[in-house]
């Protein structure tokens, strides 16, 4: 019994190696990957920002635009200088739109990555832990109680240790002590009645 048990616990104790294996993994491939993520996400609020105040700024462009064609239609000059600066403004506001594009392409390819790694380490975790569950439930199984038993009795009485088993010529079990015949012989009687 003791060697079944022992591999029982050999397989408890190596799922627990494995699950700690595992939490390593998840640590080192999820949780600190979207840790990352912090300083990524910051970086593209502060585009966001800038694109916002960029914005802003065109709006305020258009404005003082369509305020010299009404007030001073003849500057041709202030108009053209401000259709050039809210054309800027444009092209800075269709970049930040093409950056936050690729930043959201990016971040659900990473995310994908991220939380694939997670679910294989979890299906990776719980395949092991059947294998190894399975092992030590094999091996709790194939122990023999009526064997087990038996060591057990022989442990309560030491002076029988000796002793082995033998069939009589009318299929009753003999116990032979290799230590007192008499007492081997009144134990074949006492069995024999």
């Amino acid at each position: 019994m003791g060697t079944k048990l022992k591999a029982v616990g050999e397989c408890l104790a190596a799922l627990e190696d494995f699950r700690q294996a595992q939490i390593d993994r998840v640590e080192a491939k999820v949780l600190q990957p979207l840790g990352n993520y912090e300083a990524v996400c910051r970086k593209a609020k502060e585009e966001l920002q800038y694109s916002h105040s960029a914005r802003e700024k065109e709006l305020n462009k258009q404005r003082a635009v369509d305020r010299a064609r009404v007030h001073d239609p003849a500057n041709r000059q202030k108009i053209s200088a401000l259709q050039k600066a809210k054309i800027e403004c444009l092209r800075t506001t269709t970049g930040f739109e093409d950056y936050m594009e690729k930043f959201e392409s990016k971040k659900i390819q990473d995310l994908k990555v991220i939380l694939g790694e997670y679910m294989h380490a979890q299906m990776t975790l719980h395949a092991k832990a059947l294998e190894l569950y399975t092992i030590a439930y094999q091996n709790l199984h194939s122990i023999n109680e009526q064997e087990e038993t038996e060591v057990f009795r022989q442990g309560l009485h030491p002076q029988k240790r000796k002793s082995h088993t033998a069939t009589a010529s009318d299929g009753s079990l003999l116990h032979r002590t290799g230590s007192d015949p008499s007492l081997s012989s009144s134990m074949h009687r006492s069995e024999l009645y």
